[in-house]
């Protein structure tokens, strides 16, 4: 069995893949924004919690993807 040889991802300096599509204009940045309240959170204590980044469909496909590679 011949192992296929991993491709160094720092050698690309652009998306990969078309699994995340970056925003092109002010309002698709806009559901990004932190509120008031969160950014004041995060100067008191620290950090955020209950931020999405991904939608369901791109944690079905990396999780099938680390299923096949585990």
């Amino acid at each position: 069995m011949r192992l296929m040889q991993p491709t160094d991802l720092s050698d690309f300096h652009s998306p990969v893949s078309k699994l995340f599509k970056w925003p092109t204009n002010a309002s698709e940045w806009e559901k990004y924004r932190l509120t008031k309240e969160q950014v004041e959170f995060f100067e008191e204590y620290g950090y955020l919690s209950d931020i999405k980044f991904l939608e369901e469909d791109q944690i079905k496909l990396l999780s099938e993807q680390l299923s096949n590679i585990m």
